[in-house]
């Protein structure tokens, strides 16, 4: 293919393209006639395509719902870690003080913090 050739395939791809474009835009390709010979099939394209749209909206919002119940739930664990960490100081405590108390070592728990002497 000579370049000359080679030019004038590429002038007229590009007039058939642009009569092509604008003749879509402009409801020479697409009319009426088109959309009443295929109302069926434009139908069904249109529903699935707001069906499609609709199910990814439901699936941001569940993706966003599961996000939020995660945070709750490390939330929920961090509080039941607190809580069984006070449970068993609680428990050792208790525990301690049964011994001291059976073996009757008349030892209290101080009320007061300590003193410090200073120089």
């Amino acid at each position: 293919m000579t370049k000359e050739t080679y030019k004038k395939t590429a002038k007229h791809w590009l007039k058939v393209t642009a009569y092509n474009v604008l003749a879509f835009l402009g409801g020479r390709k697409v009319s009426v006639d088109f959309f009443l010979r295929h109302k069926f099939s434009v139908g069904l394209i249109i529903v699935m395509l707001v069906s499609y749209m609709g199910s990814k909206y439901l699936y941001l919002e569940d993706i966003e719902e599961m996000r939020k119940l995660s945070q709750k739930l490390e939330i929920a664990e961090t509080k039941c870690v607190q809580a069984k960490t006070l449970y068993m100081n609680q428990i050792r405590e208790s525990e301690m003080t049964r011994r001291v108390d059976s073996m009757k070592l008349n030892l209290k728990v101080q009320e007061n913090p300590p003193f410090y002497v200073t120089y």
